[in-house]
């Protein structure tokens, strides 16, 4: 999953972009596969995604709002992924859900919102 800007996320690892961390992960591919970095870097299918910024009064710990990990598993059943993090720059928070089917994207992402204005807004 990235974000538009051009960033490469890998979660599992970091909460932003790593220009290193994303050449790393690209030289574990193709090491891994035993392909030709040309096989292996073949373009991929893009997935409707969306990402909304909300203005936020206060910088909670994700981990610390109530409810907003099952809300996240909800939409992981559904085969969406997510990236939800706070600016660096401004009081914002940034959401950001992808997936293969564009109406479920745009169902949870409303949810989402109107769940994360309740708790920090």
């Amino acid at each position: 999953m990235g974000e538009q800007s051009g960033h490469v996320i890998f979660s599992d690892y970091a909460k932003t972009g790593d220009g290193l961390a994303s050449a790393l992960q690209v030289l574990a591919l193709i090491i891994t596969s035993g392909k030709k970095a040309s096989e292996v870097l073949n373009p991929f299918e893009l997935s409707p995604q969306i990402l909304k910024n909300v203005i936020v009064e206060e910088k909670i710990p994700l981990e610390d709002i109530a409810g907003l990990e099952e809300l996240l598993q909800s939409f992981r059943e559904k085969g969406l992924r997510d990236l939800i993090r706070y600016s660096g720059t401004e009081n914002k928070i940034r959401l950001l859900l992808e997936g293969k089917d564009n109406s479920a994207v745009e169902s949870c992402m409303g949810k989402l919102q109107t769940f994360i204005k309740s708790k920090l807004c």
